[in-house]
């Protein structure tokens, strides 16, 4: 779109013909920065389908993520479940050492099932102590996969923003 100067026009003198030049330089300029202003929105389409695809990939780790999460939860729920079972059971057994403790008046076969009834509560604090530490293991991987997760959207989240800014 270059506009064309041609000295043996009547009407036209060396001014004009340099207004004409000098828009046709601008025009130049101007479809040389539509160019190099077409490259860039194509890196930048290109940078946010790079983007995108992060972006999804991202959204499966999530999905896993949160099956597992699932999967935590789920285990400790049956981890409460069994804590619970074994809290009655303490509580049962605690029970019937009061009662045999009350009834002494047999005191060889009481001492005896006294020491039985301790060693099975002994069992079970031990299984629940390991109970615990189970469950404490568990909570603590979900709670670090789920800071992990929370990182990586945020880093991917700031890309995306910084992209469309400087869009």
């Amino acid at each position: 779109a270059v506009v064309s100067t041609q000295s043996g026009h009547y009407g036209r003198d060396s001014n004009t013909n340099e207004k004409i030049d000098s828009m046709n330089s601008t025009i130049l300029s101007l479809e040389q920065n539509k160019k190099e202003l077409m490259q860039q929105v194509a890196d930048f389409q290109a940078e946010i389908k790079a983007n995108n695809s992060a972006i999804s990939k991202l959204k499966n780790l999530l999905a896993e993520k949160e099956k597992q999460f699932l999967s935590f939860d789920s285990n400790q729920q049956q981890l409460k479940s069994e804590n619970t079972r074994y809290c009655d059971q303490v509580q049962a057994l605690n029970s019937e050492i009061n009662v045999l403790k009350s009834n002494q008046h047999n005191l060889k076969a009481t001492n005896e099932k006294l020491k039985e009834k301790e060693s099975q509560l002994n069992a079970i604090s031990k299984s629940m102590d390991k109970l615990k530490k189970d469950h404490s293991e568990a909570e603590s991987k979900y709670v670090s996969t789920i800071e992990k997760l929370k990182n990586e959207i945020k880093k991917l989240n700031k890309s995306k923003v910084d992209a469309v800014l400087s869009n």
